[in-house]
């Protein structure tokens, strides 16, 4: 199987209360389905999100993320063959960049070069109490 990881940034429409913990149930749900491994990370109304997979499944669901009205501005930072999973722990991490220690807006790293945007993630999700 090809692996894939790809990284994308979009807008998020408004969320209300609990629209979080239904996006992450959905995702894991889905995710385990599909072999897909990555983590979600939100600030201010922004989502950065690493998908991990079989590169027809991750692409699938790119497709269909695009198509959710609860994205805008979908961009996509980097499509690339991996050898191994970088997020192998989890169907679909989570963090909050505003709870995480010396938060950086994520508008400052779109753009920004794709191995930065892994660390960042990496960094995030170290301090997070939120992963699963």
């Amino acid at each position: 199987m090809l692996l894939v990881r790809s990284l994308y940034f979009s807008d998020a429409s408004p969320l209300r209360i609990g629209d979080i913990d239904a996006i992450l149930d959905t995702a894991r749900r889905t995710n385990a389905s599909l072999n897909i491994t990555g983590v979600l990370v939100i600030d201010r109304g922004r989502f950065m999100q690493v998908l991990e997979g079989g590169r027809d499944a991750v692409g699938g669901l790119l497709l269909r993320i695009a198509a959710d009205p609860r994205h805008r501005n979908m961009k996509l930072a980097d499509f690339s063959e991996v050898s191994e999973r970088r997020y192998h722990s989890w169907s679909m991490g989570y963090a909050d960049a505003q709870a995480c220690s010396a938060p950086v807006r994520l508008t400052e790293f779109d753009p920004a070069p794709a191995d930065a945007l892994y660390r960042q993630i990496d960094s995030y999700m170290g301090q997070t109490r939120y992963a699963a």
